[in-house]
């Protein structure tokens, strides 16, 4: 299968308080269930996880997308982000960015983004997370 037809998706618990929308980056929670996701403000969450396929009300369950091309990622682009950049969470929750050393990495860019604003949508590839 080409790229473009092979993804992932898992069924996850919003618990994040408010509604995710379709394209936000979702950190695990911290909870024995294991079917959880919230969001993050912290730069580079080492508990990164997906992206947010569909908006999920919270509390709701919905699509999380682990693995694939996705077209709908939301990023800032403060820090420039071209082709091929890995992307980790961002310090506005639900954004990416593009990953600082150290910084634990969900996406590779497949499209750039340098606008320093969090209103960036990009194509990219999801990937294991993984310190960058």
């Amino acid at each position: 299968a080409s790229v473009n037809e092979d993804m992932v998706f898992r069924k996850m618990k919003n618990t994040s308080g408010a509604t995710i929308a379709a394209g936000s980056l979702v950190v695990l929670s911290a909870v024995a269930a294991g079917d959880e996701v919230t969001t993050t403000t912290t730069q580079g969450n080492q508990k990164a996880f997906g992206v947010a396929t569909e908006s999920i009300a919270n509390n709701a369950y919905g699509l999380i997308q682990t693995s694939g091309k996705t077209t709908v990622l939301k990023v800032n682009g403060t820090t420039a982000i071209a082709v091929g950049d890995f992307i980790g969470a961002f310090t506005t929750a639900e954004i990416g960015m593009k990953a600082a050393t150290g910084n634990t990495t969900i996406a590779i860019a497949l499209e750039a983004y340098a606008t320093a604003d969090s209103l960036g949508v990009i194509d990219a590839l999801i990937i294991n997370p993984r310190a960058v």
